[in-house]
């Protein structure tokens, strides 16, 4: 049941339970609530209306009418609420009909794609076996490092003179959030070394982007390197 389905006010509660309960008593089938449930829920918004006028009446108004009142409340609106589920849970119940009974339509979630642009990959730095990376949006109207509608990034390392086309021949170093990132490579790898770089976008579902062109550079063995 969304949250706010009801009217706050006592006036406003009545007048929609009693609409309500004119299609349900008039139409109900088709809403997919049995006549042993409309008759229920008529008598419900019925005691609910008649314990409201000696509530708010000066010459009824005590503190059992009152209680008397708020019990109707409760019942009515547990019943209306689970009348509700049973109609939403009808297929045949079309929007038009669930906003002539008064009820709020559901919001239908946007889905998110996966990414469908490869990052652009720079190599920052190179000090020693670490390779200091960034990652940003291809976009040139893009003013964030990360589009929109991502969660982050897949990064993978090759080395060797040649990168290969599978990815499944890469290394995978991690996913990270950040745009700028460290790849540390093992020192057994010999100074000079060339390795590639290429990373690619994942959104909040994980599903991915396409891969970036592989980007290279040379391990530098303690020197610094500053792209």
């Amino acid at each position: 049941m969304p949250k706010g389905m009801f009217p706050d006010t006592n006036a406003g509660l009545l007048a929609w339970m009693s609409n309500a309960s004119t299609i349900l008593t008039a139409s109900g089938l088709q809403y997919g609530i049995s006549v042993p449930q409309s008759t229920a829920l008529a008598n419900l918004v019925g005691i609910y209306s008649a314990s409201l006028s000696l509530a708010q009446d000066p010459s009824t108004k005590t503190r059992t009418t009152v209680a008397a009142k708020n019990q109707a409340l409760v019942n009515v609106k547990a019943y209306a609420k689970l009348l509700i589920s049973v109609i939403e849970g009808q297929a045949a119940v079309t929007n038009a009909m669930k906003i002539s009974l008064g009820l709020k339509l559901r919001a239908i979630p946007t889905p998110i794609p996966a990414p469908g642009m490869a990052p652009a990959l720079d190599v920052v730095s190179v000090v020693g076996w670490t390779v200091r990376i960034k990652l940003h949006d291809t976009n040139p109207s893009s003013k964030r490092g990360r589009p929109p509608s991502t969660a982050g990034a897949n990064i993978f390392s090759f080395v060797g003179i040649a990168p290969p086309p599978e990815v499944s021949a890469w290394k995978f170093e991690g996913s990270a959030s950040r745009t700028v990132m460290d790849v540390i490579f093992s020192p057994t790898i010999a100074p000079g070394s060339r390795v590639f770089l290429c990373a690619r976008w994942f959104n909040p579902r994980s599903q991915f982007g396409p891969l970036c062109s592989p980007v290279a550079t040379n391990l530098q063995g303690g020197a610094v390197m500053a792209a």
